[in-house]
């Protein structure tokens, strides 16, 4: 999932809580076990994100992308405002955004 379930779109954080219905209560991701070292990765993408004046989707979204082996992604989105937001600004990032997330995710295990 490109967006981590929505966790690299910046808008949780350690204390967001989920009901049962919500897929995210029962992914690994969101449990006490990673949530805290996820959110490093997540730290990572919102200061590229501010860096670069772009959203933190739309860093994951581009970094995604960066990658050799990607050459599409697909998303979910809950309306069309956010699908042009998320896309509307997705390009290549610098060296140095990818190197710092690559970095970000290999020292949290990701």
């Amino acid at each position: 999932n490109i967006l981590a379930h929505g966790l690299l779109s910046g808008k949780f954080n350690v204390n967001s809580q989920f009901s049962n219905t919500d897929l995210r209560s029962r992914v690994n991701l969101f449990s006490a076990t990673h949530i805290h070292r996820a959110m490093k990765v997540v730290d990572t993408v919102r200061f590229v994100a501010n860096e670069l004046c772009l959203s933190p989707s739309q860093v994951a979204i581009s970094y995604a992308l960066s990658t050799i082996d990607v050459t599409s992604v697909l998303v979910g989105v809950k309306s069309i405002e956010q699908a042009h937001c998320n896309f509307s600004h997705t390009k290549n990032l610098p060296f140095w955004a990818v190197d710092m997330i690559n970095q970000s995710c290999e020292f949290n295990g990701f």
